[in-house]
């Protein structure tokens, strides 16, 4: 085995590392801790996998990662194989995970065991380490520690001679050699136990005779009864045949029953939705009479014409309305001017000084201003009696058109009512239509189901007699059942004593065979 390259991620103290390793001797020096015994640790776990107690997976996957790898390049024999294993963190334990090996160029996945079966063939390892936990032939040929070196060096020589044994495998050997003395003790003692087993063989081919003759005697009773078991077999088939045939005949009757209570059901549907189809008619029909005479005492006119009337009288309410406000708009400005008016007036009564110059005021300069603003007062006032008139014209305009619109409509409602009238009187009569063509398919539909009842009847009258016949061959096939389960009884029984004969005979030519073995 010729060690290639080694591909280490995540390993220990190793957190990406590749090595090449050149032909002849390599020599790994460094001081303690630099991660000399992870290469040789990896390179037993991408051959082995992880072992607990010896390799474990927590001891190789570099702390605080959660997947590690190993990946081994070597030679055997001149083949180049290289095989992969991985590690993967998981919430509980750190896993071994599926690897691959490649042989010349041929890759192949498996799991650990997998891969682990194969380097032992490889190798040329024996198969029976696939179970072991620990790999003796490699540990002590190829990669010993210096500690379990030191103690093979200084162990006693039995101890030092039963371990190199276990692992080149040949402690077998000696157990050999002492089973073999203990086999040989063995043989003598089976001469002995052989002898003594061959001392009645005369008296075994006795009783094997007249065991034989009692077969023959039970044989020939068991022919005498099988014919008669036979016939009755197949007369009890034909019986349960013809009653299967029955069985089916019977439920077809059962069928055409639950098929006639069907269209019975059918009919009585039929003939209620007729019935309560003539009640509905008559009952629109009714409806659709007062509804014409209605219409025929109401004059029908044009709505139209009515909602252009609404239409303009909605107009002009809202035109003088609209005035209305107008006219209180002015009013109210009017009486607001009349008061700050009279205000100015008491003002300038009461005013002795100019607040402004601080000069007396006289009576004179009080007297105009006093006359200007009473003229102003009464030329609002005289404006605030046009204006009442006007608005009080508008109110009467405005009540007289707001009756004209109630007018207009009460008797658009009252058009709105007889076109829903008209509408009602449509549906009622286009229903009537539907109920009428409804009557003529149920007709048509209550004339197929008695036709069908006709032939549902003949077929019942036909099948009357299925159920009496039924139970006599019913009878007829359990009265042969019983003949049929005493002969099986009979034959068993004979079976039985023969079966037991011929046992005992084989018994006795075992016997016989073997203490002729055991003779010779």
């Amino acid at each position: 085995m010729l060690i290639k390259s080694l591909k280490l991620k995540n390993i220990r103290s190793y957190e990406n590392l590749d090595i090449e390793f050149p032909l002849g001797s390599t020599l790994l020096a460094g001081d303690i801790g630099t991660g000399k015994s992870t290469i040789l640790l990896a390179i037993e776990f991408a051959l082995f996998g992880v072992r607990r107690k010896h390799l474990s997976a927590s001891s190789l996957l570099r702390h605080g990662k959660k997947e590690g790898e190993v990946e081994l390049k070597f030679n055997v024999e001149g083949k180049d194989i290289i095989i992969k294993r991985k590690l993967k963190r998981g919430k509980e334990e750190i896993k071994q995970e599926a690897g691959y090996i490649i042989t010349n160029d041929i890759k192949k996945e498996g799991t650990h065991i997998e891969l682990k079966t194969q380097i032992l063939s490889i190798l040329g390892y024996p198969q029976d380490l696939v179970s072991k936990s620990r790999d003796l032939v490699y540990r002590y040929t190829v990669y010993t520690p210096q500690e379990q070196m030191k103690q093979i060096i200084l162990e006693e020589k039995e101890i030092r001679l039963d371990t190199l044994r276990k692992v080149f495998n040949i402690d077998k050997y000696k157990t050999i050699r002492e089973n073999s003395q203990i086999f040989i003790g063995e043989l003598k003692e089976r001469r002995k136990r052989y002898e003594g087993q061959v001392e009645d063989l005369e008296e075994k081919n006795k009783l094997k005779r007249e065991r034989e003759q009692e077969a023959l005697k039970w044989d020939k009773e068991l022919q005498e009864i099988t014919p008669k078991v036979e016939k009755v077999k197949k007369e009890a088939k034909e019986k349960k045949e013809l009653i299967e045939k029955t069985e089916k005949q019977i439920g077809e009757y059962n069928k055409i029953k639950k098929e006639m209570e069907l269209e019975e059901l059918r009919l009585k549907n039929s003939l209620e939705k007729r019935q309560n189809n003539a009640k509905e008619i008559e009952k629109l029909n009714s409806e659709t009479e007062k509804i014409r005479q209605d219409l025929e005492k109401q004059e029908i006119k044009n709505l139209e014409e009515f909602l252009i009337l609404i239409k303009d009288k909605e107009t002009q309410l809202s035109f003088f309305q609209k005035t209305i406000l107008e006219i209180n708009r002015k009013l109210s400005e009017f009486e607001t001017r009349i008061r700050h008016s009279s205000q100015t007036k008491e003002k300038v009564t009461q005013l002795d000084k100019c607040p402004l110059c601080l000069q007396n005021v006289a009576e004179e300069h009080k007297k105009s201003i006093h006359q200007r603003e009473e003229s102003l007062i009464s030329e609002l006032n005289e404006h605030i009696k046009a204006h009442k008139e006007q608005e009080e014209k508008n109110k009467n305009e405005t009540k007289k058109i707001e009756r004209e619109l109630d007018e207009l409509r009460k008797k658009q409602a009252e058009i709105k009512a007889i076109l829903i009238k008209k509408e009602s009187l449509k549906e009622k009569e286009n229903k009537i239509k539907v109920l009428n063509e409804e009557q003529e398919t149920i007709k048509q539909h209550i004339g197929k189901i008695n036709i069908k009842k006709i032939g549902l009847n003949k077929q019942i009258e036909e099948l009357k007699d299925i159920e009496k016949d039924y139970r006599k061959i019913k009878q007829e096939f359990d009265e042969m059942q019983k003949k049929e389960r005493v002969l099986e009884i009979n034959k068993r029984e004979l079976e039985v004593k023969k079966e037991g004969i011929t046992k005992l005979v084989n018994t006795l030519e075992e016997e016989i065979k073997k203490k002729l073995d055991i003779k010779k």
